[in-house]
């Protein structure tokens, strides 16, 4: 790994153990770039559940019909016990996670036109979707499919962890990542059958797709490489957007929103 000049001792140590198949189940006996880069997977996850939780808590007006809400409000409910969960791990290393919580605008949201792709601007680390509104139904289920989608393969990722406890919380959440990806993708079923909701998401699709696909990360990246080195995910950044871009290909053009 290019990377591994600029490690001290400890971290090299204990990347030669990884590699021999030790896994890591106390961030406090580990080295200090492990923990730094653990921290920062649960940071990126929690925050992003956080946002996103509020965020759909706050579009609860959009669905159509009360079982739409009803199941929104359940997701909404269930990220922020994801976020909960994942906070309550990363509190292991110290950190005051009530005091993180409140140091943060969760509900602030960029204008729709602004451009971020990889860059990052703000205290929190969510996901750089999670910064732009969402306006209408047609948004909310695009979003909510494209995003659970992406958090599907990343959990995918980090359930193989050699950080065991978050390796084991990963596996957790995947099930529930899946269920939000299956609302989204019924309701997109649903609403493609009308020609006028069918032009909505089409906009919709249009508008997200480079926003979502910055959130599998930037290519070569060499933070990227110390979590393949350390063995904290499996997969190469550019790797998981190949993933996402295909599935989003073939569910699209099923749902006539993506035309030859």
């Amino acid at each position: 790994m290019e990377t591994v000049s600029a490690l001290s001792e400890s971290d090299r140590s204990l990347l030669a153990g990884i590699s021999e198949g030790k896994s890591v189940t106390n961030l406090q006996t580990s080295s200090s770039k492990y923990r730094e880069l653990v921290i920062g997977i649960l940071l990126q996850c929690a925050d992003s559940e956080m946002a996103g939780g509020l965020g759909f808590a706050a579009a609860l007006s959009l669905p159509p019909s009360l079982a739409e809400k009803t199941a929104l409000a359940r997701i909404a409910y269930e990220k922020l016990t994801l976020a909960d969960k994942t906070y309550q791990l990363a509190a292991q290393t110290g950190i005051n996670i009530d005091k993180y919580i409140a140091s943060h605008c969760w509900e602030a949201r960029l204008g729709r036109s602004a451009v971020l792709e990889y860059k990052r601007i703000s205290a929190d680390k969510r996901l750089n979707a999670l910064h732009f509104p969402i306006e209408c139904w047609s948004d909310l289920i695009v979003f909510t499919y494209m995003m659970a989608s992406v958090a599907c393969l990343q959990l995918e990722d980090f359930c193989s962890s050699s950080f065991e406890p978050w390796s084991e919380l990963a596996s957790t959440h995947l099930p529930i990542e899946k269920s939000h990806k299956e609302f989204g993708l019924s309701a997109l079923r649903k609403a493609s059958h009308s020609e006028s909701e069918l032009t909505a998401i089409r906009l919709s699709f249009n508008y997200w797709y480079e926003k979502v696909l910055a959130c599998c990360g930037p290519p070569s990246s060499v933070r990227n490489a110390l979590f393949l080195g350390f063995k904290l995910k499996a997969s190469k950044n550019e790797d998981i957007a190949k993933r996402w871009q295909a599935e989003m290909a073939e569910t699209f053009a099923n749902l006539n929103v993506i035309v030859d």
